[in-house]
């Protein structure tokens, strides 16, 4: 038999060299995919977590039915109650940079729970509550020049389970209860001048415990009590001077925490339905109309907690769980921002969805649903055949997710064929609707 390896040719020096590059070049692109895919991994864990809530220090002494503010960099507590039900009247401060708590602050002349307090013209108020089941009157005010709380007025109807907002000059006080009574007022405090008068619009809904924010000009109050938790928002026409629907919130709730930003607002936990509760819903507004996306969920389910925004950074402060006598000083934050999401650029332009509208075609309103797949700034316009603009839907940035808004059209548009588009950074979604005029 012939020797076949005698037929083999040897290689060449210069093939030798060009394997040898090329096993070389091989070997370096492996562990270039290999370092890349572990970077994408980092990247990716890391913003999960940052998507997470993360306990932090807690405070000294357990409360629930709270007050919480942002005054001078730091986070106030005020008032609640324990276990017993014992009102407390004692504060405490605590500071983001160093994370501690500090208890030696004043604390107020009256104890109180199921409180609400604000912030204005550099000095903290804080009204209504109660102390057992009797109503506090008494509105106590903080200057931090003087150094202590000192009783400025009384409320025009004594209440507890009101909710607060700064509206202007002013700081409303939104629904309550008066014993088994649900107060549909609105009492409107000035500061600066010291006096009381009541809002002529009296809420649709009357309602205790509700989430009252402030968003582009608008006043809006969600959810509370009313016999039961519900789901009803609504919001203060400044043109009509009257309180007007805005649709439903996605689950009933009540007693949550409850803060905004400019453009965002949030309600953290509460007591729904099916008892108490641990999600996270952020809304915002459009042509004064809601849309909802939920959030990571807290890492302990609580209701009668407080919140509180700060250098993009939610808190859910105190609250009580399950059961009456689980009442907590726990504190947990979420990062709403951080450097790896900023640095996160990666796009997948096939994810972005503009679905089609419901229902289509439509007589006076629809809804619109679109899929986000990263955070980004964006615009969402509604044209007409021509191309030209003739409405302006929502502008502004949104996180990942799916969102839903509704679109009514004005009185004097005429039937026809439109196009709502959807515009990114890099990229540009159009949808053709139909619209029926009555």
């Amino acid at each position: 038999m012939q020797n076949l390896h005698g037929q083999i040719k040897k290689p060449s020096s210069l093939r030798k060299k060009i394997i040898h590059y090329v096993l070389i070049g091989l070997l370096t692109v492996r562990k270039f995919l290999l370092c890349a895919l572990f970077l994408i991994l980092l990247v990716f864990q890391s913003r999960l977590e940052a998507q997470k809530w993360h306990q932090t220090a807690g405070m000294a002494t357990e409360r629930k039915g709270l007050a919480v503010v942002v005054f001078y960099g730091k986070l106030w507590a005020i008032g609640g109650s324990q276990r017993s039900q014992r009102p407390l009247g004692t504060v405490e401060v605590y500071d983001p940079v160093t994370n501690i708590w500090n208890s030696d602050y004043p604390s107020l002349n009256h104890a109180r729970e199921n409180t609400t307090a604000q912030v204005y013209d550099g000095k903290i108020f804080v009204f209504g509550g109660r102390s057992g089941m009797k109503p506090v009157d008494q509105v106590e005010m903080f200057d931090p020049q003087v150094g202590h709380w000192e009783v400025v007025t009384s409320l025009q109807m004594p209440v507890y389970g009101t909710s607060s907002v700064v509206v202007d000059s002013s700081i409303w006080l939104v629904g309550g209860s008066m014993g088994r009574q649900y107060l549909d007022i609105v009492q409107v405090y000035q500061p600066n001048s010291n006096t009381w008068h009541q809002l002529e619009a009296r809420l649709i809904t009357p309602r205790s415990d509700p989430m009252v924010v402030r968003l582009d000009s608008i006043v809006y109050a969600c959810g509370g009590y009313y016999f039961n938790p519900v789901n009803s928002c609504e919001f203060y026409s400044p043109a009509g001077k009257k309180w007007q629907p805005e649709g439903k919130m996605p689950i009933d709730i009540a007693s949550a925490g409850y803060t905004c930003s400019e453009s965002s607002a949030w309600i953290i936990g509460g007591i729904g339905r099916f008892g108490v509760s641990d999600r996270v819903w952020t809304f915002k507004s459009a042509n004064a109309e809601l849309f909802w996306q939920e959030g990571p969920s807290l890492a302990y389910p609580r209701r009668e907690l407080a919140a509180a925004f700060f250098k993009n950074r939610l808190y859910a402060i105190g609250g009580r769980g399950r059961h009456d006598q689980d009442v907590t000083g726990i504190v947990e934050v979420l990062e709403l921002e951080t450097a790896v999401q900023n640095q996160l650029k990666i796009t997948a332009i096939d994810n972005y969805r503009l679905a089609q509208n419901y229902p289509n075609p439509f007589a006076t309103s629809t809804k619109i649903q679109f899929v986000l797949p990263y955070p980004e700034n964006v615009n969402i316009n509604l044209y007409d055949i021509t191309g030209r603009q003739v409405l302006g839907l929502f502008a502004g940035y949104l996180s990942a997710g799916t969102f839903q808004i509704p679109l009514t059209m004005p009185v004097d548009t005429p039937a026809g064929v439109y196009f709502i588009g959807l515009n990114g950074a890099k990229h540009r979604n159009v949808l053709k609707i139909n619209y029926l005029k009555q």
